[in-house]
């Protein structure tokens, strides 16, 4: 176990990071409230850590601090967050559920790419960009995304991009690669056709191809 002490504002190097990275001994941490930042890869391939709750004075979180970190099944992020860094709980794969808090904005590159055991997952009525590939990888999850409201034109292109690696789901490597083209194409002429106000992301799915099945 680690025990962050009661004074320390930062954890890891602000330029370097990685301040516990690789320990597989590492089975839980306790954060205080005096730390309001968190390094880039601070927790990186801590493949013993399995729970992480972060406390809500952290305001800064950085690039990758839970990356690799396969038996994490818990991570409790800050109430007051406005983002999720690229590859923050990247290749987490013993991670079944995430709730993403009501006060993010938006969600990095690769932020849950290859999280193979998630199911489910809540993204709030706040967000407004989702960068490439945050979703990529998502064996298990199919058609309920939980959207917290309805999704503005903007930012159903940036689920296109987001989400196309789960949603093409059952297919081998070459066949999504070759479906890659003719979704987005779907999807963009699906919009400039009937895109008349707000629509879901389930909705958008029964009007677009969405695998290649379809």
């Amino acid at each position: 176990a680690v025990v962050i002490p009661d004074g320390v504002t930062r954890i890891g190097h602000e330029m370097h990071g990685r301040a516990f990275a690789g320990r597989d001994d590492i089975t839980s941490i306790t954060i205080p409230d005096s730390v309001t930042a968190i390094s880039i890869s601070a927790f990186d391939n801590c493949t013993g850590l399995t729970s992480v709750k972060i406390p809500d004075s952290v305001k800064t979180i950085d690039p990758g601090i839970f990356e690799g970190c396969k038996n994490l099944k818990s991570v409790t992020l800050p109430s007051g967050i406005d983002y999720i860094e690229e590859f923050t709980v990247s290749n987490c794969s013993g991670l079944t559920s995430f709730t993403i808090p009501n006060s993010v904005t938006w969600i990095g590159w690769g932020a849950f790419e290859g999280c193979s055991g998630l199911t489910s997952i809540t993204i709030p009525a706040n967000v407004t960009e989702i960068r490439n590939e945050a979703f990529s990888l998502l064996k298990r999850i199919e058609q309920e995304y939980c959207l917290g409201d309805k999704l503005s034109e903007d930012i159903i292109k940036c689920y296109t991009h987001a989400f196309f690696f789960l949603l093409v789901r059952n297919a081998d490597s070459r066949t999504m690669v070759e479906s890659k083209n003719k979704y987005i194409e779907n999807v963009v002429n699906h919009l400039q056709k009937n895109f008349k106000g707000d629509i879901t992301l389930n909705e958008l799915a029964k009007d677009c191809s969405l695998s290649p099945e379809h």
